[in-house]
């Protein structure tokens, strides 16, 4: 389900007001989730570097000038950007802009954002994205099986 603009708006204002409340120390992280264009064959896009919009995606992140990164393994997961910052509501109306223009200049949906600071609870604003705090061996268990499927399920696809 794409959203749009005024619905990630709203979404992320909640958000805000979860994170105000939750009064955190540690360094506060946000992360973009971005799919894969929902017309294409991911598996056609490759994987990290190799993926075929990450030299695009690279010239672009830097014109944005956000002190962050971007990550991403490809394929069916798209791409993600972090930045550690604080949201507040004017962060909010200045990157989501940001975020929805480099979605579709890539022709990735923005699904959404969360916040997860180092160690502390995460909060969502992207409600189609499943996120899995590392810090706690639940979440640590849950990433560690889903990158060993995607290790198995691109390695299936290398023919290896």
């Amino acid at each position: 389900m794409k959203l749009s603009a005024e619905e990630h708006l709203q979404l992320g204002r909640a958000a805000i007001g979860e994170i105000q409340r939750l009064n955190e120390v540690s360094v506060p992280r946000v992360c973009f989730h971005f799919s894969p264009p929902p017309e294409v064959d991911a598996s056609e896009l490759g994987y990290g570097v190799k993926a075929t919009y990450w030299p695009k995606l690279e010239r672009m992140f830097a014109d944005l000038q956000i002190d962050g990164w971007i990550d991403g393994a490809g394929g069916e997961f798209g791409f993600e950007v972090w930045e550690e910052v604080l949201p507040t509501e004017e962060w909010l109306q200045e990157r989501l802009t940001q975020m929805l223009n480099l979605g579709d200049d890539l022709e990735h949906e923005l699904q959404g954002w969360t916040y997860e600071p180092r160690g502390g609870p995460v909060v969502s604003a992207a409600p189609e994205v499943g996120v899995w705090n590392a810090a706690t061996p639940e979440g640590e268990a849950k990433i560690q099986q889903l990158i060993q499927d995607a290790e198995r399920g691109h390695n299936a696809e290398e023919g290896e």
